[in-house]
């Protein structure tokens, strides 16, 4: 119901949404609500899940449109603009879709992932009420740093980043803490 009332109140021109093996159910299901609410706008995937699993992640939910392969917060952007028309669906990089017509899987060049983490934009939590996540006792992320030197059998971070580690600079996620 909560999706089914944001989608009429916002009526989106683009939804994306994060699967990582655990809520990868989860992300389905909001992807059908979704599709169920409004049957032409594009929905991208991204996250873990999909990345490593891109065929059976198309099998198995129709509704999806696209799925960002990697960290996708440039890619997200320019599939946007792709949309928009102001660039080629061909030069959004790590894309995965459905060919039009043939409905085969393609997948556009790889897209490597940021060097400069000190680039990316913090995170807009303005829009996000948190004080309904304090009463829960919750807490909200500081990304610090991305990747990871080790190489644990159970872990997908060796195949998603190599073993490189990549760092925000500390008094930036400083201030980011203190805001």
């Amino acid at each position: 119901d909560k999706i089914e009332r944001r989608m009429a109140r916002l009526r989106p021109q683009l939804v994306g949404i994060t699967s990582v093996t655990l809520n990868h159910h989860i992300a389905t299901g909001i992807a059908e609500v979704v599709r169920k609410c409004d049957e032409r706008v594009p929905i991208v995937m991204g996250g873990h899940h999909v990345s490593f699993e891109i065929e059976g992640s198309f099998r198995d939910l129709p509704a999806l449109d696209y799925i960002g392969i990697g960290e996708g917060e440039h890619t997200l952007l320019e599939l946007a603009r792709s949309l928009e028309g102001r660039m080629d669906l061909r030069d959004v990089r790590g894309l995965a879709l459905r060919e039009p017509g043939s409905g085969r899987i393609v997948k556009t060049a790889p897209r490597p992932a940021p060097s400069d983490l000190d680039a990316l934009p913090s995170p807009a939590r303005d829009l996000v009420p948190l004080a309904r996540y304090l009463a829960f006792d919750s807490h909200a992320s500081v990304i610090t740093s991305r990747g990871c030197p080790y190489s644990c059998v159970f872990c997908s971070a060796p195949q998603w980043t190599g073993r490189s580690v990549r760092y925000r600079t500390p008094s930036l996620c400083v201030d980011e803490i203190e805001e």
